[in-house]
């Protein structure tokens, strides 16, 4: 899921490991589960961000893939054109996706970490996690204006 390469680094978690990378990925849906649940569902904007990421990584692929051609034909020169103006649009959508998935991503840091603890009674709603979800459910994100 997108979020993983965000989480891992406010978790103190700067390499990868599958088991790890398992691991944080499962508190990580939890998490965004337990938002859902109290009300605050950004999971749209989630998969948004998810299919933008990897539309972007294909394109980048295409395009390194045109330029290694060392006498490109007209046709390919446009390809070249599309693909770079599709990134650089791509590009402003991942921004503005994270910029509206700011408050989201802070509040699952909160949460795995809350979760790292290995007390339950420390997985109680959390003051901060309560006002985390009252704000995340009075933005109304542009998308479903």
């Amino acid at each position: 899921m997108a979020l993983l390469d965000d989480i891992k680094p406010r978790l103190g978690v700067f390499y990868s490991d599958t088991n790890k990378d398992a691991e944080i990925q499962g508190m990580i849906d939890a998490a965004v589960e337990y938002f859902k649940g109290a009300g605050w569902n950004f999971t749209a904007l989630l998969a948004s961000l998810a299919d933008t990421e990897a539309e972007l990584a294909d394109d980048q692929k295409t395009l390194d893939a045109l330029k290694e051609i060392e006498e490109p034909t007209t046709e390919e020169l446009s390809q070249i054109e599309v693909l770079e103006a599709t990134i650089t649009e791509n590009t402003a959508a991942l921004l503005e996706f994270n910029k509206q998935l700011a408050l989201s991503k802070e509040a699952v840091v909160l949460y795995c970490k809350m979760a790292q603890s290995t007390d339950p009674a420390q997985l109680a709603n959390h003051p901060v996690l309560t006002a985390f979800i009252a704000q995340g459910r009075a933005v109304v994100p542009d998308a479903e204006v």
